[in-house]
């Protein structure tokens, strides 16, 4: 993206609302940190719980 684009089209360096931050391309949706938070958990990769590694582990 160059500087030009950023400028003309990003709310020139000042910041801009969220609905406006959507039409403009710079946020793909609106939501609360809860919101944000709890879908960036449900992304992630599971892990290996504690009981499954003990139930490996070797005695």
């Amino acid at each position: 993206m160059t500087q030009t684009k950023i400028r003309d089209e990003f709310g020139q360096g000042r910041m801009v609302g969220a609905r406006e931050a959507i039409a403009r391309g710079m946020a793909d949706r609106i939501a609360t940190l809860d919101q944000f938070v709890g879908c960036v958990l449900q992304q992630r990769s599971p892990r290996p719980s504690s009981r499954r590694r003990s139930a490996l582990a070797f005695d």
